[in-house]
């Protein structure tokens, strides 16, 4: 018996791969399903040219690979099925195919700034341009993945870290991958320091008002602030020196400050991380005199206190020049002098002056007794009297001594004679 098929099948129809998007596989597997097992299924570019070729499988579908691979673009694909008779389906819908395996151009990151600076957010956005909307951008420090982000219409993109950098140096990298799934080579490198540990708080010393000195950490810049917390013209961003790890620094106020006043110091590093605050109090110059009451010849001790460290202070007697020394306060803003009251001085008040450099004068007084001459000598009007006091007692003392034995003497005579 001769059965005659002369109705073709079905057209076959395509279900992979899919077209929404690039394919960066040239041989992807054309899939579907058929009519009947064992039918052969072609497969044929918009040329005509077949591609492949396979059979429908017992479950009705279908698998066929590319002989050779597409070429990278756009394919439009159809598929038609024969039967075992030799009846040939009509084509399939057609499926538009876009293969590419070329990778993206590396990506670039624009952010942060990088380099040596510091910075002190340990979850910096990382900023970048990328080449095609859409596509994944991940960012890396080393090997490891640290954020994922898209491409904009703009082709910016911006990445926010999943979790905070430690302190120290990175080096991250990002790698862009289109929709077909090709990854682009790494991006040039961005050198980032975090730093988020602040520097010492520094250390302050005593002042007038007149020069701000201390020590703060030699990778930082110090701020002196008044009572109200504004910046003190004179002495803003100072630079500590660099022998040490903590450096000495120091300003002059434009405007002198006034004792009693009160300063706010603080060191901020590179990063822009301030340190604790010290606060010091502004305090007015001091003076101390040995001898409120001397005489010419006296020696007289003279001492400030609250001059600036290392301040030359000179010493004057009201007022007057030549100065009668000079010499540098020690690291707490003290110094002491030590002087002969000049014998040509007059009787009565005379003021000191211990004059710095920087902080200007301070004075007191002290008061010089006038000198009696005694019998050849001379007596200061305090030694004279103490003079006459011994003078009269010894006289006393003596008259004294004459009368009791007269006294005794008259005595016996009476009772004996």
């Amino acid at each position: 018996m001769i059965t005659v098929d002369t109705t073709p099948p079905v057209p076959p129809v395509i279900t992979g791969p899919p077209t929404d998007k690039p394919i960066n596989d040239p041989q992807v597997p054309i899939t579907g399903t058929g009519e009947e097992e064992g039918n052969k299924i072609t497969v044929e570019d918009e040329d005509g040219n077949v591609i492949c070729e396979t059979v429908v499988e017992a479950d009705l579908t279908w698998t066929c690979i590319p002989d050779d691979p597409l070429d990278e673009g756009s394919h439009t694909l159809v598929a038609k099925e024969e039967d075992k008779a030799g009846n040939v389906s009509n084509p399939s819908d057609p499926i538009d195919v876009v293969i590419k395996t070329t990778p993206p151009d590396a990506p670039i990151i624009t952010g942060p700034a990088g380099g040596t600076t510091p910075i002190k957010d340990p979850k910096p956005p990382i900023t970048g341009s990328g080449e095609e909307e859409g596509n994944v951008i991940e960012v890396f420090d080393g090997t490891k993945k640290i954020c994922e982000t898209t491409v904009k219409a703009d082709l910016t993109w911006e990445c926010i870290l999943d979790d905070p950098l430690d302190d120290g140096d990175h080096t991250i990298t990002a790698k862009e991958t289109d929709k077909a799934g090709n990854v682009s080579s790494p991006s040039a490198p961005k050198y980032v320091k975090i730093r988020t540990v602040p520097p010492s708080k520094p250390m302050v010393d005593d002042t007038n008002g007149s020069l701000i000195t201390g020590l703060a950490d030699t990778d930082s810049t110090v701020t002196v602030y008044d009572e109200h917390g504004v910046a003190i013209p004179g002495c803003i961003d100072l630079i500590p020196s660099t022998e040490d790890p903590v450096g000495v620094f120091s300003c002059t106020p434009r405007t002198r400050l006034l004792p009693g006043a009160e300063i706010e110091v603080i060191a901020t590093d590179e990063a822009g991380n301030d340190s604790e605050p010290e606060n010091a109090l502004i305090r007015a110059l001091e003076i101390e005199i040995a001898n409120e009451n001397a005489q010419p010849g006296d020696s007289q001790v003279v001492t400030g206190y609250h001059f600036n460290p290392g301040e030359s202070v000179c010493l004057s007697l009201n007022g007057l020049t030549p100065q009668l020394e000079c010499r540098n306060a020690d690291s707490d803003g003290k110094v002491t002098f030590t002087f002969i009251v000049p014998t040509g001085l007059q009787t009565g008040n005379h003021t000191v002056y211990l004059t710095g450099a920087q902080s200007g004068p301070v004075d007191v007084e002290f008061d010089v007794l006038p000198i009696i001459k005694t019998g050849g000598t001379s007596q200061t009007s305090q030694g004279a009297s103490l003079f006459s006091l011994m003078m009269v007692s010894s006289i006393m003392m003596f008259a004294g001594i004459w009368i009791l034995p007269r006294v005794r003497r008259a005595s016996k005579e009476r009772v004996f004679s």
